[in-house]
């Protein structure tokens, strides 16, 4: 068996590629797949918090802690009844869900 060696350019001695043909390249499928649905392994309720508040302020709505938390874990009809019950059937709740979308201005919500 012959044995190559790396020229330290991604190639082999002699001209031959190190890096497969791209009909070569097949996804291998995991042994394993972690989903961190509860925020224990990263710490994803900080952050949920955090962007709720901040999407409340810029439509002009206070978030009281209460009311943060209370939409932890929450599907989104309950989390609409739940603004629409503290601040009115005029809560904008589609605004706030759009607003809670990635925003590169938010230091630490979304980065």
């Amino acid at each position: 068996m012959r044995q190559a060696l790396r020229s330290g350019r991604g190639e082999l001695r002699g001209g031959m590629s190190s890096r497969p043909d791209t009909d070569d390249l097949r996804l291998a499928r995991p042994a394993a797949l972690i989903l961190d649905m509860d925020g224990l392994l990263i710490d994803t309720e900080r952050l949920y918090l955090e962007v709720n508040a901040l999407a409340a302020a810029e439509l002009g709505y206070v978030l009281t802690p209460a009311q943060n938390l209370g939409m932890v874990g929450v599907a989104i009809d309950g989390c609409r009844r739940l603004l629409a019950d503290a601040h009115g059937d005029d809560f904008p709740f589609d605004a706030f869900l759009a607003m809670r979308c990635w925003r590169r201005e938010w230091p630490t919500a979304c980065r």
